[in-house]
């Protein structure tokens, strides 16, 4: 009964009185983040239900199943020692903005939030989203990020931001 309750409501919301009727292609999207089609079960979604979408895990491969093509330790790292830990900057026992990009730096990004009074609480490094990571924005020279953007003194080579955001999108990982 609960079913064909949310059945109906579904249906009505999308502009079709009669439930027995299939649903135009016009008709089957509720919004623009979800769709309902002959396939989607009426209870996906809700607590407990199996939606048949799996989470991507931390693991060393992407969700598609292809193997990370960005390396933390082979490609990231050495953007960051040649660009940002320099002895003024991120590195040493006082780092700018208690970030030390240094060797080892990967626990000090992903999942971190900063510190820095201007940007405190924003998270460094989000996997799979470089639009909400605090440490691209920066270095993509986003008008928008909190504080300054980084480097200070120059701009990041676009080879090195793309790098960055494919580490990023592939679910930054410490490889």
């Amino acid at each position: 009964m609960r079913s064909l309750s949310l059945a109906m409501i579904l249906l009505a919301a999308c502009g079709q009185s009669d439930p027995m009727t299939e649903p135009t292609d016009a008709q089957t999207t509720v919004d623009a983040q979800t769709s309902v089609d002959a396939q989607t079960p009426l209870d996906a979604g809700f607590e407990g239900a199996d939606t048949g979408v799996e989470e991507p895990d931390s693991g060393t491969e992407l969700d598609a199943g292809r193997p990370a093509t960005v390396s933390y330790s082979q490609d990231i790292q050495p953007i960051w020692n040649r660009s940002c830990g320099t002895a003024t900057c991120h590195t040493g026992s006082r780092p700018a903005a208690g970030l030390s990009l240094g060797e080892n730096s990967y626990r000090n990004l992903v999942n971190v939030a900063s510190v820095n009074a201007i940007c405190r609480g924003n998270i460094r490094i989000v996997p799979f989203d470089p639009a909400t990571s605090l440490l691209y924005r920066k270095v993509s020279r986003d008008r928008t990020v909190c504080g300054n953007p980084m480097p200070s003194r120059s701009t990041l080579p676009a080879p090195d931001q793309t790098l960055i955001r494919t580490w990023i999108e592939e679910g930054a990982q410490d490889n």
